[in-house]
């Protein structure tokens, strides 16, 4: 492989090091694309592991459970193999999969849905507000306090600027984290103010990403908010219709209507479908549309 340049090496570097063991260095104000291969890297691998294995290569049996395994290397003595199995047939992982209303880290949820309701709740307007709080776990505090990010990934994992989005225009809108919007002074003035601190609550109740926030008004007033667990989470979840609204709004930024609609009116008869070639045909329509811009 040859390199035109010492940045080309850099970022070679860069998305070896994430392959190969999950590192959050993404987060950190130059996470580049990075995070948007994480899914695709662990369903390439999954296919090249049934090919493989279909193929005759070996493995060890061990890799889960075993000697030097999975559960043995992140675990330890704190690894609890029976749950492996537990409700085998009766509980699916697929329950408790998120639909992500916000395009931002799953951290960041209940602030941007807590703050936006308040905005909308109270009609505030940005020469209102004198300051903003937001409580949540000591985390989160340590990873996602970049006040001045600088790209979109930083954006999106950035508690001030989510905040900020929130208050001042529609955190569900993709485009608020990317391009032009990421200067847009009114936003970046408001994050550098924003206040993040770990909640005593907050924190005892993590993994759940709660929010508890204050927004103190020029006036005088302070208002308060708190929010557990976001909508689109399985405490909270999204109803199909939401579900295909989201798609439509990343899908529109590449695709036509009309190789959307295919798309969705495929989805919708996925059950009934002898096989998947009906949607591959409609993805591939959508994928054709794109290479031609």
């Amino acid at each position: 492989v040859l390199f035109r340049s010492f940045d080309q090496i850099m970022r070679a570097i860069g998305i070896a090091c994430s392959s190969s063991a999950g590192i959050k260095s993404f987060t950190q104000g130059s996470g580049g694309m990075v995070k948007r291969m994480h899914a695709g890297r662990a369903a390439e691998s999954g296919v090249l592991a049934c090919a493989l294995a279909r193929r005759g290569f070996t493995a060890p049996v061990g890799a889960l459970d075993g000697k030097f395994g999975l559960l043995d290397v992140f675990g330890g003595d704190k690894s609890r193999p029976h749950a492996l199995d537990e409700n085998l047939g009766k509980q699916y992982a697929v329950a408790r999969v998120w639909t992500k209303v916000y395009p931002c880290c799953g951290v960041l949820h209940t602030t941007a849905q807590a703050l936006h309701a308040l905005k909308v709740e109270h009609n505030i307007e940005e020469s209102a507000i004198a300051s903003v709080r937001v409580g949540t776990n000591k985390r989160a505090v340590a990873l996602n306090g970049d006040r001045e990010p600088s790209e979109t990934m930083a954006a999106q994992y950035s508690m001030p600027f989510t905040a900020a989005v929130a208050l001042l225009k529609d955190p569900k809108n993709p485009r608020f984290y990317e391009g032009d919007a990421l200067k847009d002074a009114s936003v970046r003035n408001l994050a550098r103010s924003v206040e993040i601190y770990a909640d005593a609550e907050m924190n005892a109740m993590y993994p759940r990403y709660g929010t508890i926030a204050e927004v103190k008004l020029k006036d005088g007033r302070k208002l308060n908010t708190k929010l557990l667990d976001a909508h689109g989470t399985p405490a909270d979840p999204c109803s199909e219709e939401e579900g295909k609204e989201k798609f439509r709004c990343l899908a529109e930024v590449t695709n036509s209507k009309a190789s959307i609609d295919e798309v969705v009116r495929v989805t919708e008869q996925l059950e009934t479908l002898p096989n998947v070639k009906a949607l591959s045909a409609a993805l591939q329509i959508a994928r054709d549309r794109l290479s031609q811009r």
